[in-house]
């Protein structure tokens, strides 16, 4: 709320935010272009579901490593356990959203509930990226537990070896043939190019955004999806086969 008409540049937010208002310096200098950008982005990053190829197991809270090419989530133990199931050789969450690679945390310590999902997903046909589990991390039926969680990584790591993997992220990527979801083949931007990926019924919208204020010029690759590509401008709104 500006209550002051005639008071420029009027209220501002100090260190807790940007005040947003007709009396903004920048309201009648950009402002009108900034937001017709912000409302053609936000149309298309709208529809469809979020695509992601990997599904990051954590314990933690931590934001994994980018890997180039591929978008990556998270999942806590709690939804890992009672939300997660496979299809078709994809992880699939009961919205739909799909992973093509679950990636374990870098450790051997992981609980019985946990295992036996861990068990039941590479059943099911998941692809399982990092160190088999060696033991449980509770006193709660220590021995059971450990024989369980145990039991689960010899097994695994042994009977669908190709399916699960105990290698970096990025060497397994290259074991399974993923191919990137969007390569930034080549660029002249002064920092990383950022980018994500949606996908409708009927189309793949991918967002790619030059994070400084130069102009840059990439040429980017995604991957084949049977169908003509088109260029949307997201400053002009222009459209270009």
């Amino acid at each position: 709320h500006q209550p002051w008409k005639t008071v420029l540049p009027g209220m501002t937010m100090g260190q807790w935010g940007t005040h947003f208002g007709r009396t903004q310096t920048w309201w009648e200098h950009g402002g009108p272009e900034w937001i017709k950008y912000l409302a053609r982005s936000q149309f298309l990053l709208q529809h469809g579901k979020p695509v992601a190829d990997l599904l990051y197991l954590d314990y933690s809270r931590s934001t994994p490593k980018p890997i180039p090419g591929f978008w990556a989530e998270t999942i806590g133990v709690a939804a890992f356990v009672s939300r997660l199931s496979v299809k078709d050789e994809l992880l699939v969450r009961p919205n739909g959203l799909s992973y093509k690679v679950l990636v374990l945390p870098n450790t051997g310590v992981m609980r019985g509930d946990v295992a036996a999902k861990l068990k039941a997903l590479a059943e099911g046909g998941a692809r399982i990226v990092g160190p088999p589990p060696t033991t449980s991390p509770g006193l709660a039926d220590r021995e059971r537990a450990d024989a369980l969680v145990a039991s689960v990584g010899q097994t695994l790591w042994s009977r669908y070896a190709g399916q699960v993997l105990n290698q970096p992220i990025e060497e397994a990527i290259k074991t399974l043939a993923l191919e990137p979801d969007l390569d930034i083949v080549s660029t002249d931007a002064t920092s990383p190019l950022l980018w994500f990926h949606r996908k409708s019924e009927t189309e793949d919208i991918y967002f790619v955004s030059n994070q400084t204020d130069l102009a840059a010029k990439a040429q980017v690759s995604v991957a084949d999806k049977g169908r003509a590509p088109e260029l949307w401008d997201a400053d002009t709104g222009l459209r270009e086969d």
